[in-house]
């Protein structure tokens, strides 16, 4: 028996080792039923909500909640890479973020863009799970920001898709620390958490898609009301144009119709005849279309020089000629160009304006032109002639003067004491009457000599021409204390002596005819479309304006001043010397109020610059 006990204690032994093993193993599967049964609730979780988050950020933070409610974790985060190969944060809890000390409490909300570095970087680049209790400890650790809560534990599982890391859940701070039943737990989670986020991801790119598919049909809708709107418009401005240009063909149509020129369009090649207006289908008693142009508008038998000369312009340049129409006997004033037609980019229009009437005023004055020349040359021979004739009749007349003047003053020296006083006042009558007729004849000679020859025109500085005149008057003018000024005076074209002597007469006669004041003088000078106007001003007795124009006739003096001498021709020689150059000479006065003589003469230039004369 003692035997039998003895050798009965082992098995007893074995049978409870086995019992315990047995137990620890029933215990064991009782976990991982529990913990599958955990993982199965969380799926079924995450499935169930991820059917009603609107977005992949709600549909992480989901995830997350699940997942530490599954490990019991503090808090944790999920993220994703972006294109960069860096992390985004998509999804974080929060673990006392109010709390800690970081310089931006908010930071962890938005972190984007970082690095793949510390534990969760050693995550992502190997594609493992990583479960540290002592993270401060762990090789990879790289620390916590300043300010950042303490991580007493951490677990992190990748989220790979095709056996490629696209992401990171991690969990932090399980009191108790992780267990391989955590790491096992949320690795079977994470490929569910993957394919959510996944089809959400899907599922918002589709209404992503669905809406930007319906904002761009919106908008092309709006783009095709738009189009269609501004298509309405050009249609009805098309509209509008169609209808302007009708009437603007129907007006050209009407002004043809009546325009009494011909007017042709041909074709450049065969000359034939595309357009013709009525007034040459009227002249031609038909339509003349298909026939050739040279023969129709022309009158020719065959293309003339003229067309081809036309083809050699360059395009739009007008080519333009005198023709003479043996048929109708008409001369025309041809005007021919290419241009532009519907039907083809080349075509030639030819108007033909009728000048007969005008060709036959050209040739009439033509005639006139020969007549007026011949005329001419009569009227200057008769005036050489005149010249000659009043020169001759001139002297002729001096020498018998001469003679009466000198028998009488011969007889009055011999016989002067025969004669009785008042014969003696006669033959002095008779010997000034002489003298008188002997300086009207000179004036008469003098003014027969003013004229002025081609070749004696030439620009004359008028300034220095007054100062010379000025200068011939020094006597009178020291005498009568006058004064003559001046403002700056022009070039003209004229002859030099000639205009000396118009100067040396009008300043001589404002001197002359002055009142009772010292005389005062003033030459000055405009200029105006190609002429001078000149005005000789004085302060003298001025002149009625009756005899304005009187005054510039031969021997026409007024007797204002007896004791002036004069004959009354150095206003005639003044006008005929301005009518000379193509000018005129007037006066401005009253009684009184002294007289301002003007004239214009040519001008050739600009002005010079001028002061008073001292």
């Amino acid at each position: 028996m003692a035997r039998e006990s003895h050798s009965g204690n082992p098995p007893n032994e074995m049978l409870v080792h086995l019992g315990s093993q047995v137990a620890r193993a029933a215990e064991a599967r009782s976990g991982t039923a529990h913990r599958e049964r955990q993982v199965l609730e969380a799926i079924n979780t995450v499935l169930h909500k991820a059917l009603m988050c609107h977005s992949q950020a709600d549909l992480a933070h989901t995830c997350l909640n699940v997942a530490q409610d599954l490990t019991g974790a503090a808090f944790g985060f999920m993220g994703l890479l972006n294109s960069s190969g860096r992390l985004d944060v998509v999804a974080i809890t929060d673990p006392g973020w109010s709390a800690c000390h970081m310089a931006d409490p908010d930071l962890p909300r938005r972190i984007r863009n970082m690095k793949l570095r510390g534990l969760f970087g050693w995550v992502l680049k190997n594609g493992r799970s990583l479960m540290a209790n002592d993270p401060a400890t762990h090789p990879v650790a790289v620390g916590l920001p300043p300010g950042h809560p303490r991580l007493d534990s951490f677990l992190g599982v990748p989220l790979s898709l095709a056996d490629e890391a696209i992401g990171i859940i991690g969990l932090g701070n399980k009191p108790e620390g992780f267990q391989q039943g955590d790491r096992l737990s949320l690795e079977q989670l994470s490929p569910v958490m993957v394919e959510a986020l996944m089809r959400k991801r899907a599922e918002s790119a589709l209404v992503s898609a669905h809406e930007n598919l319906e904002r761009q049909v919106h908008e092309r809708t709006i783009e095709l009301q738009q189009t269609n709107q501004v298509l309405q418009r050009e249609v009805a401005r098309r509209r509008k144009v169609e209808e302007k240009l009708m009437l603007r063909w129907q007006r050209l149509a009407a002004i043809f119709s009546s325009f009494p020129e011909i007017i042709a369009v041909s074709d450049p090649d065969d000359h034939s005849i595309l357009f013709a207006s009525e007034p040459l289908a009227r002249r031609l008693g038909g339509e003349p279309l298909g026939t050739p142009c040279y023969q129709t508008v022309l009158g020719n038998d065959a293309p003339c020089h003229k067309c081809m000369a036309q083809r050699a312009e360059p395009p739009g340049q007008p080519h333009c000629w005198e023709h003479y129409h043996p048929v109708h006997e008409r001369y025309y004033f041809m005007v021919s160009q290419t241009i532009k037609w519907p039907e083809s980019p080349e075509r030639v229009l030819t108007i033909a304006i009728d000048i007969s009437s005008r060709k036959q005023a050209e040739q009439e004055l033509e005639r006139s032109r020969e007549t007026l020349a011949r005329k001419a040359r009569e009227l200057k021979r008769s005036n050489v002639e005149l010249e000659q004739f009043a020169y001759m009749v001139s002297h002729d007349l001096q020498e018998p003067l001469r003679a009466v003047s000198g028998f009488m003053a011969l007889l009055q020296r011999q016989h002067a004491s025969d004669l009785s006083p008042s014969a003696n006042e006669f033959i002095q009558y008779a010997r000034d009457g002489a003298r008188r007729m002997q300086r009207m004849i000179e004036n008469l000679l003098e003014l027969s000599r003013v004229q002025i020859h081609d070749q004696a025109l030439a620009t004359v500085d008028s300034r220095q021409v007054l100062l010379q005149a000025v200068e011939a008057l020094r006597i009178s003018i020291q005498e009568s204390r006058a004064r003559v000024t001046s403002d700056s005076l022009p070039l003209v074209i004229g002859d030099r002596s000639q205009m000396l002597r118009l100067f040396h007469n009008l300043v001589g006669n404002a001197i002359k005819f002055a009142g009772d004041s010292p005389p005062q003088v003033h030459v000055s000078a405009t200029t105006q479309d190609g002429w001078a106007t000149f005005t000789v001003r004085d302060n003298g007795v001025g002149i009625d304006p009756r005899h304005h124009e009187r005054i510039f006739g031969v021997f026409q003096r007024l007797r204002t001043r007896p004791d002036v001498r004069g004959d009354g021709v150095g206003l005639a020689i003044c006008k005929r010397i301005v009518q000379l150059t193509g000018g005129r000479i007037w006066v401005e006065s009253s009684p009184g109020q002294g007289a301002a003589f003007k004239f214009t003469m040519p001008l050739p230039g600009p002005e010079p610059s001028g002061k008073l004369m001292p």
